[in-house]
């Protein structure tokens, strides 16, 4: 599967337009014909899917891939880093 998104390179805000190829387990940016990034897809965050906006994968040394189609929703479940067990915990729900 191909995706065509923006990659933000580590601590960076500028973008370079690349398609995002997944496999079983593994996900690489491509830029012309490069491989610039591959990621184990169980080493990925993912953002949370809201309405109008794209999923965004973050990846672990910290760059990021947004598809350019908002209503994209990856085909598989990246680590959330137990966000929601530890918001409950700082809200002392937990």
């Amino acid at each position: 599967m191909h995706v065509k998104g923006h990659f933000f390179p580590i601590a960076s805000s500028n973008y370079q337009v690349c398609v995002a190829t997944i496999s079983d387990t593994h996900i690489e940016i491509i830029n012309d014909e490069h491989v610039i990034a591959r990621h184990a897809i169980s080493s990925l965050n993912l953002s949370s899917g809201m309405a109008g906006l794209a999923d965004e994968l973050n990846f672990e040394d910290g760059s990021r891939f947004i598809p350019l189609d908002v209503n994209y929703r990856w085909p598989f479940k990246a680590n959330n880093h137990h966000v929601m067990e530890r918001l409950e915990k700082v809200n002392g729900q937990f």
